[in-house]
C-alpha cells in the first residue's frame, strides 16, 4: 500500500466478502467463486494499474493458505494488509470494484468512482457516479469510461442519504434480531435502548408500511 502510494501508481480496489454470506449467495450470485471474479477484474483494469484485494475482517483466519495462494498468482494483484485502514485505501483508489456489500457507498460518499457487479442500493446513484456491470465483457468499457468522466452528483447523493434516513428503523438487524455474532457495530447502539419484543414490533410495522406502499407496484424485483 505505502509503495503503491509513495509511487503514485493508480490501483482499483476490491473487498473480498465474507462467505457465506447475503452479499454473495443471494446479491451476487453470479460471482460467488471471488477467486474468479478478482481474476476478471485483474484483467479488465487498464495498462498500469493494479488491483488491491482485502480480506473481509471476518473471514480472517478461516479461509485456507491456498485460497490466498490462488489469488497471489493472478497477475496485477496486491494484498492489502487486513490491519490496514479500508477508507485510507478506499480515498486513494482510482475506481471501487465492488460485487453488492457497503463499501461500494463508502467511497460513493468519499467522492471515488464505484463500479458494482452484483446488486447494491448505491446503483440508485447516477452513471457519472455508479456503474452497473451485468456482463464481465462490459466491465473494461465501464471502468475507463467512469474514470474519464467522474463527476459527483451532491443532490442525487444527498437525496439517497435522505431517504436512507427516512427509511431507517431503530433496530438492532443482525446482532440482536437475527442473532450474528461479530455484528455488535454500526446500528447496534440504535437498538440498544429498546428490548427485543419493541424492535420486532418496530421491523414488523415497517415491513407492513412498505408492502401496502402504492409505490411498491412501480418496481420490478431482480432476477
Amino acid at each position: 500500500m505505502a509503495d503503491l502510494e509513495k509511487n503514485g501508481q493508480p490501483y482499483a480496489f476490491f473487498p473480498l466478502h465474507a462467505e457465506p454470506e447475503i452479499a454473495t449467495s443471494v446479491l451476487a450470485r453470479n460471482y460467488m467463486n471471488q477467486i474468479e471474479a478478482v481474476r476478471n477484474i485483474a484483467h479488465s483494469l487498464p495498462m498500469g494499474m493494479r488491483l488491491m484485494v482485502k480480506e473481509h475482517p471476518r473471514s480472517w483466519g478461516l479461509r485456507t493458505p491456498g485460497y490466498y495462494r490462488r489469488l497471489s498468482e493472478i497477475p496485477n494483484v496486491v494484498f492489502v494488509d487486513v490491519d490496514e485502514s479500508t477508507d485510507r485505501v478506499v480515498r486513494s483508489a482510482a475506481v471501487v470494484v465492488v460485487l453488492s456489500g457497503f463499501i461500494g457507498f463508502e467511497a460513493a460518499l468519499a467522492g471515488v468512482p464505484v463500479v458494482v457487479l452484483g446488486r447494491s442500493f448505491v446503483t440508485y446513484l447516477p452513471p457519472s457516479m455508479v456503474r452497473k456491470v451485468d456482463a464481465l465483457d462490459g466491465l473494461p468499457q465501464a471502468m475507463q469510461d467512469l474514470m474519464q468522466n467522474y463527476a459527483v452528483d451532491e443532490d442525487a447523493l444527498t437525496a439517497l442519504v435522505a431517504a436512507i434516513i427516512a427509511d431507517a428503523v431503530p433496530a438492532n438487524l443482525w446482532s440482536e434480531l437475527l442473532g450474528k455474532a461479530g455484528r455488535e457495530h454500526g446500528t447496534a447502539a440504535e437498538g440498544a435502548d429498546r428490548s427485543q419484543q419493541e424492535q420486532i414490533r418496530l421491523m414488523a410495522e415497517y415491513l407492513l408500511r412498505r408492502l401496502h406502499d402504492p409505490r411498491l407496484g412501480e418496481f420490478q424485483v431482480a432476477p
